[in-house]
């Protein structure tokens, strides 16, 4: 298992003194899809969609990589928005062409495809809501390299 990604999570929130807590958080570790689902999903992929899909497997004689990703949503104006985004974020950026690349400049462009995804998703969704926007900080390990990104929807 050379390549298996081990690691230790652990998350913690604090409404402090706020009347309301519009944080969220989202962390995922989930095994790289094998070629034959890869291929399958750039049939019908660009734009993601809002449907979980089953976490993908590999055979036993092909070590299997995973990727990590770690979110903190900070709803602004009300929770909704920071719920959309965890509830969404991944599953737009993972089914992104390139996502799944051994080209770092890939991966980055499927990242941010994601992310626009995920917030013109949002807007479609949460438009009739006023004052509902959401900033959010994700991390992702994927191969040996990390990504952070950063971004606000409104």
């Amino acid at each position: 298992m050379e390549n298996a990604l081990l690691m230790r999570v652990s998350v913690f929130s604090d409404q402090g003194g706020r009347k309301y807590m519009e944080d969220v958080t989202e962390v995922v570790m989930e095994p790289e899809p094998g070629e034959d689902e890869l291929n399958s999903d750039e049939q019908d992929e660009t734009k993601g969609n809002m449907e979980s899909t089953p976490a993908a497997t590999k055979s036993d004689n092909h070590p299997q990589r995973s990727v990590a990703f770690f979110a903190v949503f900070d709803g602004h104006g009300g929770r909704e928005a920071a719920q959309f985004a965890r509830d969404y974020l991944w599953e737009f950026i993972k089914k992104q062409r390139g996502f799944w690349s051994k080209d770092d400049e890939e991966v980055c462009a499927a990242i941010r495809k994601g992310f626009v995804a995920c917030h013109h998703a949002m807007w479609k969704k949460l438009c009739k809501l006023n004052n509902h926007s959401c900033v959010y900080l994700a991390s992702f390990v994927h191969w040996d390299l990390c990504f952070l990104m950063f971004s606000k929807c409104i």
